[in-house]
């Protein structure tokens, strides 16, 4: 089993030339951590840099897996389901924004799926803010009421706060 950590970070150009060849040392030299980026690499089993140009800077993303124990299993299995929970809310999630830019309605099956994977996916711990969580909740029973009164505009502004709402979880979080 193993378990996994993401890092993402903004830097100049000059400073990713930095942090390449620190990673470079790193593991040229067998050392277990970057301590000036913060990143552990004890016992990693893989591990995973990409960047993005944007204008003059550079976003960094690091992708690290750590051998773990049977111990560990458990979380393994959470954080899988957590991921593909998240990845079917997405994509619903952006079906829902089609139909509604389209003037209709997303089909009954994917509000109501939607809807309780939202609930679910609030009841992991560790993934998220309580407080961000109410207002997420209170957004989506608000998308909830506008899909019950047939009320176009109203689930595009709902939609448009849960996204700002995950988006603000996400920052926040990642």
């Amino acid at each position: 089993m193993s378990r996994k950590k993401k890092i993402e970070f903004g830097m100049s150009r000059d400073e990713l030339a930095h942090f390449l060849r620190t990673i470079a040392d790193c593991v040229e030299q067998d050392k277990e951590a970057l301590p000036e980026y913060d990143i552990d690499l004890s016992g990693y089993k893989k591990f995973r840099v990409s960047f993005k140009k944007y204008f003059d800077s550079m976003v960094v993303k690091c992708k690290i897996r750590y051998n773990e124990t049977e111990e560990e299993e458990y979380d393994e299995d959470t954080e899988y389901q957590y991921e593909i929970l998240k990845q079917r809310m997405k994509t619903y999630f952006r079906e829902m924004q089609e139909s509604v830019e389209a003037k209709s309605f997303p089909s009954r099956e994917i509000m109501s799926v939607f809807l309780k994977d939202s609930k679910t996916m609030i009841s992991f711990s560790d993934y998220g803010d309580e407080r961000g969580y109410i207002e997420y909740m209170k957004a989506c029973n608000e998308l909830k009421q506008a899909y019950y009164n047939e009320d176009l505009s109203a689930m595009s502004r709902k939609l448009n706060d849960l996204d700002q709402c995950k988006d603000q979880c996400h920052d926040k979080f990642k």
